[in-house]
């Protein structure tokens, strides 16, 4: 009677967790699926969701905000704001777009520029390791992972560049010192 009893009751556990997982399996597949967007890449597909910095460069306090596309409205994302020097980190989502917008000194009540404060817009890309720098122009200068390896890799070639020239200057120089020795006569 008791191993009768111990293989139902396996039976009814063993059943009982099937039903369970049945039903939980894809409640949990949807929970963790439902916080990744994906973005179709070339041969692969990449998480839509990015780590952004944002430097202020600019000799001013700047605030952040985010642009909704659907109606321009500017949704402010750095309290109160950014000051000179410092930077500011936020998480967003590929192709999402931000405005950054002086604001005018607390003592005098204007901007660098007395007629209106300055403001640009950036927009979120693909790339890992965002960093927008607002420098003292108010020119968002936007780097990532790729466009500083592109630009350390131009940077190599222009030295390389550099280097082959002078040494051809040097090759030549050498052989027309050489040839232009008295011929003996």
């Amino acid at each position: 009677v008791t191993i009768r009893l111990l293989k139902t009751m396996t039976r009814i556990t063993i059943t009982m967790m099937r039903s369970l997982l049945l039903v939980f399996l894809p409640l949990l597949l949807l929970l963790l699926l439902s916080g990744t967007t994906v973005v179709e890449g070339v041969g692969s597909k990449q998480k839509a969701d990015r780590s952004i910095v944002i430097y202020n460069f600019s000799n001013s306090r700047v605030e952040v905000s985010w642009v909704n596309p659907d109606n321009g409205n500017r949704a402010l994302m750095s309290e109160p704001n950014v000051l000179h020097g410092a930077s500011f980190n936020l998480n967003s989502y590929v192709n999402h777009n931000f405005e950054v917008k002086e604001l005018p000194h607390s003592k005098t009540g204007e901007c660098r520029q007395a007629s209106e404060c300055r403001s640009a817009i950036f927009t979120v890309n693909d790339n890992e390791n965002q960093h927008m720098e607002v420098n003292a122009d108010f020119e968002i200068v936007h780097k990532d992972h790729k466009t500083q390896a592109q630009a350390d890799a131009v940077k190599m070639l222009d030295a390389c560049k550099i280097k082959a020239v002078d040494e051809l200057d040097d090759t030549s120089t050498t052989t027309t010192t050489t040839d232009q020795s008295p011929s003996p006569t």
